[in-house]
Formats: C-alpha cells, structure tokens, sequence
C-alpha cells in the first residue's frame, strides 16, 4: 500500500462513487438513494459523494487497450500505483479544508451540448489532463481515498459497449482508492459487453476489488461465463426501487396542469433505438389511440429522448410531456397514467412504486429483461431485436387487465424487493 505523510490518521469516510451531475432522472433516483442507505447504513461514519470518471483521467484510457491482455493488464496496473503515488504531494492542512466541503446532487446539466461533443472529438480533456490542469481535482479525490475506509462504486450503466472508455476510467480510479488502504467495491450494475477481450480484462480487474453486486442474474451469468469467480459476486436488485414518490396531492395537481384525462396511456421511447424504430412506434401509439381515451410520450431522460419523441409525433400527432421533474415527482406524475409502455428501465421502476402497470420493452441487451425476470414481474419483457416485436406488444396490451389482482400483485413485488435490496445491503457491515 502506498503511504503518505497522512497515513496515520484515522479512516472516518465512506466515500460514494456516483453521477452527481446528470439529466437522467434515473441517475438522480440511483445516486440519492444509494447515498441515503449508505448514511443509514454508517450513522457513525462521513458520507463523502463524489462524481464518477474525473477528468484528470482521461489520459490514461488509450494507452491500455491496444495490445495483450498481460500487458493491458500491467499498463492498467502501472497507472494505478503511478496515479496513487502522487499522495505524497498532499498536506493536513488542505485536507482539513477538502473535508468541510459537501457535495450536492445536481438534477440538470447546463452545459451547453456542443461543448463536450467538441472536447471529445478533439481530445482537448485528455490533453488538459496531461498538461495537468486537473491535478488539484487529483488531489483533493487522492486526499478522500486515504481517509475512506470504504468506497463504493455506482457505474451508473456505463459496462455496456458504448462505454467502454468510462468504465475503465471508473474501474482505474476505483483500484487507486484499493492502493491507498479503502475498501472497494461496485454496486448496482449491469453487465453488457459481449466483447471477449474488453470482458477478461475487465473481469481480471473487478475480481481484485472487496465486493462486487449486480443487479440482475442475467448480468451475473454473464459475468461468470467469462470467467468471473461465482463467489465473489452476487445479485442485489435496482436501488430505484427505494424511491418514495411524492403525495397523491403532487399527483392530482399535476393532472391538472398536463390535463391528464381517464383512460390516458404514457409511452416511453428510449433514444438508442434510434430513427430506424419510429415506423414501430408509430404503429404501436396508432393501436393505443384506438384504445384508449389520449397517449402521452414521456421520459425519465427526455433531453436525449426528445428529438425522437418529436419525430414520432410529427408521424402521429402525439402531445410531449417534456418539463424535466426530480424523480420523486416523475413518479408522481406515473400515478396518474392506466399504463405506461416503456422501454426505459427506471421509467418502469418508478412506474411500480405507483402502482400504474407497465407494459416492458427491451431496447438493449438484456438490462430491463434481467431486472424483471428476477422480480417475476408479471407481464413479458418484448425486446425489439425479436421478429415483428410490435405485433407482441400489441398482443400483450390487448391480452393484459388492469384489475386490482395485478395492481396487488405489482405493489408485491415491490414491497418485496424494498425489503430485500435494504437486507442485503447488510453485507457491508461485514468487511470490518
């Protein structure tokens, strides 16, 4: 372990690794209830959130990917103890200061969105972390590590094949905080890369790690089946499902201002699956309008999604419920639909907390699919890479009644799993 002229002082941090700053109202659901249980888990403890993949790493991710595993491996490894190493340019003093600091979650990224198109087609964050205009950034997260006695990781979805460059960053700063003395782990993830390189050395690195918890069987499978040890990791559902939504009251004023009538159906249309699905959909919201009295397009991230919710709309005039809510209120706002279509895993979540049905679709690999099936949700997940999943979906709106024995058995599954996720979260209390 690396030591520093602070090595002796007393561990009093459980430091949470999360996104801080997102438009995802899933991400905000995620990272605020996984710091709420952590602070009940640790009364006696600092909770110290920090924003996962910093900028100062940004110039170590293409040197590490390009050769053998071995010596991918050792690069990573290298880069860690280099990155660790730096400790020694930390006094007391600053880190008196650092800790008085608290960090707040912010719910909508005002960035304007050409910049980090810019900064990523032209490298600039990589160069800048290089000419080390991040170092005080270093610093004051090498400063945290070695006063955390845990840190916790919340990917935030990035172990999927688009983001590939993000996890490792994660996964790098994850083994520094290891080098200097804190328990380590991750939480809350699925797991998508299929590529066999990217996921044996990915495995080689998560398998050094103190505790690894995904959320969902289909994801564990797949981890082993690459070669993860089965005993070092196991299943603890979405932290979504912790949520507790805002008041009837909340929901009621908000069907006054969005005028949301009886019989109203939302759809949620997930971005990935890009233009080539709006014939799809168009399809599927043409069945319900028959069906039901209105259709409303939503989205628990509808910065992304909006572009393509109004493309659908132009096809088939559809009204946007575009206004951006805390996720406590977007569920408030899912109380008031008969059901809701989904292809977004967290609009579904919060969908259940509120009891409102919810009709799965699967726009990915398997991340929905695996949550579901191993809560026994009632109604099948369709993905949209099976043949004519439109002509499914729509069976199963028409096959699906929304009576009070379903309603039971959702509020269930969800009580059931508030329970469970909070129980095995108890784990923790044993790495010390």
């Amino acid at each position: 372990m690396v030591t520093s002229p602070n090595s002796a002082l007393s561990r009093s941090l459980v430091t949470v690794v999360t996104r801080l700053k997102t438009t995802n109202i899933g991400n905000e659901a995620l990272s605020s209830e996984l710091i709420s249980l952590i602070k009940n888990k640790f009364p006696n403890y600092k909770i110290c959130p920090l924003e996962r993949a910093p900028r100062f790493l940004d110039q170590y991710y293409s040197t590490m990917l390009s050769k053998d595993l071995a010596t991918a491996l050792k690069q990573f490894e290298y880069w860690a103890q280099f990155i660790a190493k730096k400790i020694s340019f930390i006094s007391p003093i600053t880190l008196d200061k650092d800790f008085s600091s608290s960090v707040t979650l912010i719910r909508k990224n005002r960035t304007p969105s050409w910049k980090p198109f810019i900064e990523k087609k032209l490298h600039l964050r990589a160069l800048k972390s290089r000419l080390g205009l991040y170092d005080d950034e270093m610093l004051k997260r090498l400063a945290i590590y070695q006063f955390s006695t845990l840190t916790i990781l919340n990917p935030g979805g990035e172990f999927q094949p688009k983001s590939i460059e993000s996890a490792l960053k994660i996964l790098l700063e994850l083994r520094v905080a290891q080098i200097l003395g804190s328990k380590v782990g991750i939480v809350n993830f699925s797991y998508e890369i299929e590529d066999e390189f990217i996921s044996m050395f990915f495995i080689k690195i998560i398998s050094q790690f103190d505790f690894i918890r995904v959320r969902d069987s289909l994801s564990l499978q797949n981890l082993v089946s690459r070669g993860l040890d089965k005993n070092t990791a196991s299943v603890i559902g979405d932290l979504v499902f912790l949520t507790e939504p805002e008041s009837q009251d909340i929901s009621n004023s908000l069907t006054q201002k969005f005028n949301i009538t009886p019989n109203t159906v939302a759809v949620v249309i997930n971005t990935v699956l890009g233009t080539s699905s709006i014939n799809d959909w168009a399809r599927i919201i043409n069945f319900l309008k028959e069906k039901y009295n209105d259709v409303a397009l939503i989205s628990n991230e509808i910065s992304s999604d909006f572009p393509i919710l109004q493309s659908i709309s132009r096809l088939t005039p559809t009204r946007i419920i575009s206004e951006q809510f805390s996720y406590r209120t977007y569920a408030a706002l899912l109380r008031n639909f008969d059901l809701v279509v989904s292809s977004r895993l967290h609009t579904m979540i919060l969908s259940m907390l509120v009891n409102t049905t919810v009709v799965p679709i699967e726009p990915l690999n398997s991340r929905m699919k695996g949550q579901m099936e191993d809560i026994k949700y009632p109604i099948p997940v369709t993905s949209v890479f099976e043949t004519d999943w439109t002509s499914q979906v729509i069976e199963i709106i028409n096959s699906t009644t929304l009576d009070k024995k379903l309603k039971q058995k959702i509020s269930e599954l969800v009580e059931e799993q508030k329970v469970k996720i909070s129980q095995d979260f108890n784990f923790l209390e044993t790495l010390w």
